[in-house]
Protein backbone atom coordinates (compact mmCIF):
# COMPACT_ATOMS: atom_id res chain seq x y z
CA UNK A 1 0.00 0.00 0.00
CA UNK A 2 1.35 3.42 -0.98
CA UNK A 3 2.01 6.20 1.51
CA UNK A 4 0.47 9.65 1.06
CA UNK A 5 3.84 10.98 -0.11
CA UNK A 6 3.97 8.34 -2.84
CA UNK A 7 0.49 9.36 -4.02
CA UNK A 8 1.49 13.01 -4.56
CA UNK A 9 3.20 14.43 -7.62
CA UNK A 10 6.62 16.04 -7.00
CA UNK A 11 5.21 19.46 -7.89
CA UNK A 12 2.58 19.30 -5.15
CA UNK A 13 5.13 18.10 -2.59
CA UNK A 14 7.48 20.94 -3.55
CA UNK A 15 4.66 23.49 -3.25
CA UNK A 16 3.72 22.23 0.20
CA UNK A 17 7.33 22.41 1.41
CA UNK A 18 7.80 25.89 -0.07
CA UNK A 19 4.53 27.24 1.38
CA UNK A 20 5.36 25.77 4.79
CA UNK A 21 8.84 27.33 4.77
CA UNK A 22 7.47 30.74 3.74
CA UNK A 23 4.68 30.52 6.33
CA UNK A 24 7.11 29.73 9.16
CA UNK A 25 9.52 32.47 8.04
CA UNK A 26 6.77 35.08 7.92
CA UNK A 27 5.40 34.02 11.31
CA UNK A 28 8.93 34.49 12.67
CA UNK A 29 9.05 38.03 11.26
CA UNK A 30 5.64 38.81 12.77
CA UNK A 31 6.67 37.52 16.19
CA UNK A 32 9.87 39.56 15.97
CA UNK A 33 7.96 42.77 15.19
CA UNK A 34 5.40 42.13 17.91
CA UNK A 35 8.11 41.50 20.52
CA UNK A 36 10.59 44.17 19.37
CA UNK A 37 8.18 47.02 18.66
CA UNK A 38 5.35 46.13 21.05
CA UNK A 39 2.76 46.50 18.28
CA UNK A 40 0.13 44.24 19.82
CA UNK A 41 -1.53 41.08 18.60
CA UNK A 42 -4.96 42.16 17.37
CA UNK A 43 -4.21 43.60 13.92
CA UNK A 44 -1.62 40.94 13.00
CA UNK A 45 -4.14 38.24 13.98
CA UNK A 46 -6.78 39.94 11.81
CA UNK A 47 -4.23 40.10 8.96
CA UNK A 48 -3.44 36.40 9.44
CA UNK A 49 -7.14 35.48 9.38
CA UNK A 50 -7.79 37.52 6.24
CA UNK A 51 -4.70 36.02 4.61
CA UNK A 52 -5.91 32.49 5.39
CA UNK A 53 -9.19 33.29 3.62
CA UNK A 54 -7.35 34.66 0.60
CA UNK A 55 -5.01 31.66 0.56
CA UNK A 56 -7.85 29.16 0.62
CA UNK A 57 -9.58 31.11 -2.15
CA UNK A 58 -6.44 31.27 -4.30
CA UNK A 59 -5.98 27.52 -4.07
CA UNK A 60 -8.44 27.70 -6.96
CA UNK A 61 -5.40 28.55 -9.10
CA UNK A 62 -4.59 24.85 -9.31
CA UNK A 63 -6.81 22.11 -10.63
CA UNK A 64 -5.88 19.14 -8.47
CA UNK A 65 -6.87 15.76 -9.91
CA UNK A 66 -5.97 12.08 -10.15
CA UNK A 67 -3.66 10.93 -12.95
CA UNK A 68 -4.68 7.34 -13.70
CA UNK A 69 -1.49 6.62 -15.64
CA UNK A 70 0.90 7.81 -12.94
CA UNK A 71 -1.42 6.74 -10.09
CA UNK A 72 -0.75 10.08 -8.36
CA UNK A 73 -2.48 13.30 -7.44
CA UNK A 74 -1.37 16.04 -9.85
CA UNK A 75 -1.92 19.80 -10.10
CA UNK A 76 -2.45 21.95 -13.20
CA UNK A 77 -3.18 25.65 -13.61
CA UNK A 78 -6.64 26.49 -14.92
CA UNK A 79 -7.77 29.69 -16.68
CA UNK A 80 -9.89 31.09 -13.85
CA UNK A 81 -7.10 30.21 -11.45
CA UNK A 82 -4.60 32.21 -13.49
CA UNK A 83 -6.91 35.24 -13.45
CA UNK A 84 -7.33 34.93 -9.66
CA UNK A 85 -3.56 34.58 -9.26
CA UNK A 86 -2.90 37.75 -11.30
CA UNK A 87 -5.50 39.67 -9.27
CA UNK A 88 -3.86 38.54 -6.04
CA UNK A 89 -0.46 39.75 -7.23
CA UNK A 90 -1.94 43.14 -8.14
CA UNK A 91 -3.67 43.37 -4.74
CA UNK A 92 -0.48 42.46 -2.90
CA UNK A 93 1.47 45.12 -4.78
CA UNK A 94 -1.00 47.93 -4.02
CA UNK A 95 -2.11 46.80 -0.54
CA UNK A 96 0.90 48.27 1.28
CA UNK A 97 0.24 51.73 -0.16
CA UNK A 98 -3.35 51.70 1.11
CA UNK A 99 -2.52 49.92 4.34
CA UNK A 100 -0.26 52.86 5.29
CA UNK A 101 -3.33 55.14 5.40
CA UNK A 102 -4.80 53.10 8.26
CA UNK A 103 -1.77 51.69 10.07
CA UNK A 104 1.58 53.39 10.72
CA UNK A 105 5.16 52.27 11.35
CA UNK A 106 6.31 48.79 12.39
CA UNK A 107 2.72 47.64 12.72
CA UNK A 108 2.42 47.80 8.90
CA UNK A 109 5.18 45.23 8.58
CA UNK A 110 3.68 42.99 11.26
CA UNK A 111 0.23 43.10 9.64
CA UNK A 112 1.60 42.65 6.11
CA UNK A 113 3.75 39.67 7.03
CA UNK A 114 0.88 38.19 9.07
CA UNK A 115 -1.40 38.51 6.03
CA UNK A 116 1.23 36.92 3.77
CA UNK A 117 1.74 34.12 6.32
CA UNK A 118 -2.02 33.64 6.33
CA UNK A 119 -2.06 33.34 2.55
CA UNK A 120 0.59 30.60 2.70
CA UNK A 121 -1.29 28.77 5.47
CA UNK A 122 -4.54 29.14 3.55
CA UNK A 123 -2.93 27.65 0.46
CA UNK A 124 -1.66 24.72 2.52
CA UNK A 125 -5.15 24.17 3.92
CA UNK A 126 -6.69 24.42 0.45
CA UNK A 127 -4.21 22.00 -1.11
CA UNK A 128 -4.74 19.52 1.72
CA UNK A 129 -8.52 19.74 1.31
CA UNK A 130 -8.36 19.25 -2.47
CA UNK A 131 -5.92 16.34 -2.23
CA UNK A 132 -8.17 14.60 0.31
CA UNK A 133 -11.18 15.14 -1.99
CA UNK A 134 -9.33 13.54 -4.91
CA UNK A 135 -8.17 10.61 -2.77
CA UNK A 136 -11.73 10.10 -1.48
CA UNK A 137 -13.07 10.11 -5.05
CA UNK A 138 -10.55 7.39 -5.89
CA UNK A 139 -11.58 5.53 -2.71
CA UNK A 140 -7.99 5.58 -1.46
CA UNK A 141 -8.89 7.28 1.84
CA UNK A 142 -12.16 7.48 3.72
Amino acid sequence: EKTLSQLLDKRIKLQVILYLFIFLSFVGVVIYHIARHDVGFLLPIIGLALGIGVGIFTTRVFHISWDHGAQKVIARLDTLGIVIFILCIVLEVIQEKYLNYFIQGPLVLAVSFAAFAGVMLGRLIGIRRKVREVLREQEIVE
